[in-house]
């Protein structure tokens, strides 16, 4: 269950459209993130030997998700 809510939040994240989002979305995105970081840390912090690997594969796709939407996969080049 944990996993598909992390794949739940990746897809949200993921299906952002800038164009159309309002501060409202920019907040809800923010704290749905904030939630799966905080479940990142939690899962270090007391599980660091014997993960679950769907959690886990569920969270790398969430982070890829959001890599795409906040960092972007094209950098400008200034010369």
């Amino acid at each position: 269950r944990l996993a598909w809510l992390i794949y739940l939040v990746g897809t949200v994240i993921g299906g952002r459209l800038t164009y159309t989002s309002t501060d409202e979305h920019d907040a809800m995105d923010g704290e749905l993130s904030c939630r799966v970081f905080q479940l990142m840390a939690l899962t270090d912090s007391r599980l660091p030997q014997s993960g679950n690997e769907k959690v886990e594969l569920a969270i790398l796709w969430f982070l890829d998700q959001f890599r795409k939407t906040y960092v972007g996969d094209q950098l400008q080049r200034t010369s």
